[in-house]
Formats: C-alpha cells, sequence, structure tokens
C-alpha cells in the first residue's frame, strides 16, 4: 500500500447535524444528495445504461456501464462526490471513458465493477453482441486506463464459442479476479454458467481447472451464473438459475446455489456434489445476487412468480451444507408480496446486519421507481423502513435500479438507469437509514471513541471514552464497498480486535449506541 496512506487518520461520522431533520425518516430520500436524493448524470443521446458501483476509500461514489461515445458504445465510469455532483479530478470532468480494444465494432453489456484495495477498478464487460467475449478493462484511480494489465489495460477470453455475457466480477482475497457469467456454443445452443478466473496482473490464471475456466451446463433447456462469493475458506459460491421441468411438464427456472473449491472443483460436503437446486416455487424463481452473512449464512436474492402476486421480489438462506435454512423467513425465503410487479436486483448485508434488497417496482399504471426492501437477520421485513407497506422507493417514473451498496455513514445508495423525457441518465439515489428525527429527540451526544493503533497489521484496539459500554448493542467492521467482514454484540472497554487476516486496505468499525450509530474508519497494513 502507498505510504500516502500512513497519514490518513480516524474519521468519525454521525447520522445528524444541527439542520432541521423533521422530515427525515429511515427510507426518505436523503435532501443532501443531488437533487431531492437523485443524482442524474447526462451522457448523451443513446441507450446508455449504469449496472454497477463502488464506493472509494474517500466515500466518493463510482458508476459503471455503458454510454454512447461518437456513435459507439463504450465502458464508461462516473466518479460523484459525496453530495452526487461530478468529481472534476476524475477522467475528463467525472467520467472516464474505455478505448475499443480486441478489434470489437463496440462494447456492450457493461456490467459489473470491484474497486482493488489500491484503489484501481476493475470492470468487466462483453465486446459485440456476437462473438462476443469477456472483457476486463482496469482503470487507475484518476480514471486513466492502467496499462501494466493485461494487454494495454485490458484482457478478455472466450469461454463459449458463441455467446458470451459476463454478469459479476468477484475480487478474490489473494486478489485473483473472478467473472461469472452466461455462455452457448454453437452446437447446441444450450445455455451454461461459465467462470473465468485473472490473475491480478491481467492473465488468465491456469490454477482454475488447469485452463483457467469452468463451465456448468444443466441437463435441461437454458441457464446463467449471475452472481458470485468467496467463503472465509476460500471456496466460492455462485448463484444463479436453471431451467427444469415442473409436476405439469413446463420448463420452469429454478433456483442453483453451486459451491466450488478454490481449483475449480465441486465441494462435495456442500448439497448435491457441490450443487444445491431449489425449488421455491413451481412457477419459477431466479436469484440475481449472492451474499454471506456474519454466522455462514447464505442469502440469494432475486424474483419469484407467484400465482397471487405475480413476479415479486424473493429472499432466501442456504445453510453452510447447501440446505434450505427452514429457520429463515417461511420454510427458508420470504417475498416481497407487493400488489405489482417488482423485482431484487442486488442485496447486501448491512452493517447491522439486517439485509437489504434494491431493485424497481412496477407500480400502478406506468410508475416504475427504483426499490429498496428492508429485512431482519432472520428474514422478517423490517415495517418501519419507508412506507406504511415496509418499502421505499425513488418516488419516480423510469428509474432502474440495479445495484446498492451501504456507505461508511450507513445510507444506502441505489444505482441504475433513469428515463426521464427518452433522455436515459446513469443515476445514483440515496436513502436514509435511520429516523435522524428520532434520533435527535433523544439527546443523546455523540460518544468520544478511540481507536489504537492506527494503522494497524494485528490487533485493533477500541476504547469508549467517557460513554457507558452497556450501551452499545451491536458493532461491526466493514470493507471499503461497504461489505460486512465481521460483527459482534459483544463489546469491552479496551476491546482488542484480531484484524490480521484481513486483506490490506481501509476499514470502517460501525458502533451502534441504541437508536443510533457512529462510524470510525482504520487502515489494515501488511
Amino acid at each position: 500500500m502507498k505510504q500516502r496512506i500512513l497519514y490518513f487518520f480516524s474519521a468519525v461520522i454521525v447520522i445528524w447535524n444541527c439542520s432541521d431533520l423533521h422530515a427525515q425518516q429511515a427510507g426518505d430520500l436523503d435532501p443532501d444528495f443531488g437533487q431531492g436524493g437523485i443524482a442524474d448524470i447526462d451522457l448523451g443521446a443513446g441507450n446508455n445504461y449504469c449496472r454497477s458501483m463502488a464506493i472509494h476509500t474517500d466515500q466518493k461514489l463510482v458508476l459503471f456501464g455503458k454510454a454512447q461515445v461518437d456513435g459507439v458504445y463504450r465502458p464508461t465510469l462516473v466518479r460523484l462526490n459525496t453530495d452526487g455532483s461530478l468529481d472534476d479530478a476524475f477522467g475528463n470532468a467525472g467520467v472516464a471513458v474505455g478505448d475499443l480494444t480486441f478489434d470489437a465494432t463496440h462494447h456492450e453489456e457493461a456490467r459489473s465493477l470491484v474497486i482493488q484495495p489500491d484503489g484501481k477498478m476493475l470492470c468487466v464487460y462483453c465486446t459485440d453482441f456476437v462473438e462476443s467475449s469477456y472483457t476486463i478493462t482496469r482503470f487507475n484511480t484518476d480514471g486513466s486506463i492502467d496499462t501494466d494489465f493485461g494487454a494495454a489495460g485490458s484482457m478478455e477470453t472466450a469461454p463459449c464459442s458463441f455467446f458470451n455475457r459476463p454478469r459479476s466480477i468477484l475480487l478474490q482475497e489473494d486478489g485473483s479476479i473472478l467473472v461469472v457469467g452466461i455462455g452457448r456454443n454453437f452446437a447446441n445452443d444450450l445455455a451454461k454458467w461459465t467462470a473465468v478466473r485473472f490473475t491480478a496482473a491481467g492473465d488468465v490464471d491456469m490454477t482454475l481447472n488447469g485452463d483457467g475456466t469452468w463451465i456448468w451446463e444443466p441437463s435441461e433447456d437454458t441457464a446463467g451464473a449471475y452472481d458470485a462469493a468467496q467463503q472465509p475458506d476460500g471456496k466460492i459460491l455462485i448463484a444463479g438459475n436453471a431451467y427444469y421441468l415442473n409436476e405439469n411438464e413446463f420448463n420452469e427456472p429454478r433456483c442453483v446455489l453451486i459451491r466450488l473449491n478454490m481449483n475449480g472443483s465441486y465441494d462435495d460436503t456442500f448439497a448435491e456434489a457441490g450443487i444445491g437446486i431449489y425449488d421455491v416455487s413451481e412457477i419459477g424463481a431466479s436469484p440475481m445476487a449472492v451474499a454471506l452473512q456474519a454466522d455462514g449464512g447464505i442469502l440469494m436474492a432475486g424474483s419469484i412468480t407467484t400465482a397471487s402476486t405475480g413476479l415479486d421480489a424473493l429472499l432466501m438462506r442456504i445453510t453452510t451444507d447447501g440446505e434450505l435454512d427452514t429457520s429463515f423467513g417461511t420454510n427458508g425465503f420470504v417475498t416481497s408480496n407487493l400488489p405489482d410487479t417488482d423485482r431484487a436486483q442486488s442485496m447486501l448485508v448491512m452493517q447491522d446486519g439486517n439485509i437489504m434488497l434494491g431493485g424497481l417496482y412496477y407500480g400502478t399504471g406506468a410508475v416504475i421507481p427504483g426499490l429498496l426492501i428492508k429485512y431482519t437477520a432472520e428474514g422478517v421485513q423490517d415495517m418501519n423502513f419507508g412506507n406504511e407497506e415496509g418499502y421505499s422507493t425513488t418516488q419516480n417514473n423510469g428509474f432502474y435500479g440495479e445495484e446498492i451498496i451501504q456507505q461508511a455513514d450507513g445510507k444506502i445508495v441505489l444505482v441504475g438507469r433513469n428515463i426521464q423525457e427518452n433522455i436515459r441518465y446513469f443515476s445514483a439515489s440515496r436513502f436514509l437509514i435511520e429516523d435522524a428525527n428520532a434520533i435527535r429527540e433523544n439527546g443523546v451526544n455523540p460518544p468520544d471513541i478511540s481507536l489504537y493503533p492506527n494503522p494497524t497489521a494485528e490487533k485493533l484496539f477500541i476504547r469508549l471514552n467517557d460513554c457507558d459500554v452497556k450501551k452499545v448493542t451491536h458493532f461491526s467492521i466493514l470493507d471499503n464497498t461497504g461489505k460486512l467482514v465481521w460483527q459482534s454484540t459483544q463489546f469491552m472497554q479496551n476491546m482488542p480486535i484480531n484484524v490480521s487476516h484481513l486483506s490490506e486496505g481501509f476499514y470502517t468499525i460501525a458502533i451502534r449506541f441504541g437508536d443510533f450509530t457512529t462510524y470510525h474508519t482504520f487502515i489494515k497494513t501488511k
């Protein structure tokens, strides 16, 4: 890690200020972000679409998708300041565009973004509509292309001979890069699950199945992998769908979760020889996201089709051995049960262990706002979040929500495409996660907290000054993407936390005191 980060000091962020907070409730759009909580970035004419997002250590947001440049679609990054304005120090006035590489006529399906501990950004997309490939480009922190990665900044490979669509990128603990998605060959035209792993330098990682590629072809009809996560023991979880015959002899999508060993072999201790297939609906269901809870429970989120309400958001939990966890929700899963069509496109385990789903809601008429739904760690919908039905939206028409993330201060950001008057914006919306008015009325002063040593390589100590430690109800550690990496409900004065297993980089400790939370940043070094 660069020496300059060693001069960084611990910061404290508390979720209230001295302004008038009477209208700010949990689930409301944040009026301090963009225009009324939504930041729209106009990248010109074309079918522009933001698909993914990450957060730099300075809490600036990086949005990734495709934008039409000189009549050609290219992978495009946009960086926003914390108030939702464009960061002029990044790229060209806040926008960075990938080059046309590998003789592609244009780039399509810009899908997923991840930020390395050194701040460099890895973006995955595919080239062309036919003979498509998985392509990764790495950008420097200023938005320029990192020519030390792959071939002049990019690397491509085609796991299948015709159709290749990446869906998600995963930065593994050893620095290697896993891309999962959908592939199809000319020979049988059946869709496959595909995964390709690259080294940190951008070469194909031959330690995955001997050639860097893993492919799973279900026995029936079409299928695809949509997201991946890595367990603390290094094993890889890949979530997606596959079509199987139901009791009426119709092909319907089923939720599938596969666990692989680090070398790409199937983990035969999980489900049936490493493959779990879950019938949560006889009409069909598809997961779009996978995440881990602190206790090892595995969450999948996406959509489910029911006879009563049609397409609904779906949240389900799988045990560590691959079984549907019937202690979660109702028989292992919960659905949104909203009166109109809605679906979850992404999910996160929050700083306090609760769960947030993000996506879109086809409300009454033609209204299509972005959607957030909050659940407890046990799968119970939080009816105190958002409106009286227990959900929150961007309250506009045309916001297609794609991905959510939690900032260090606890606020939730949902990004996607916002279509307004035929303009397709890269768009970010930010929501309050706390009832700020209730916090203010409690009249509690923020506690004085010390983290030391900071930076640290092995142990971090927490001390509360002039504060009753019994008031601490929960605290957790999050990485620089907002991902939960550790949590506990047990706290004592000068408590030591072993952080030696964490990768080098910036982390946030969130400490909960009754009705409010404070956030403190520390640096993990080698």
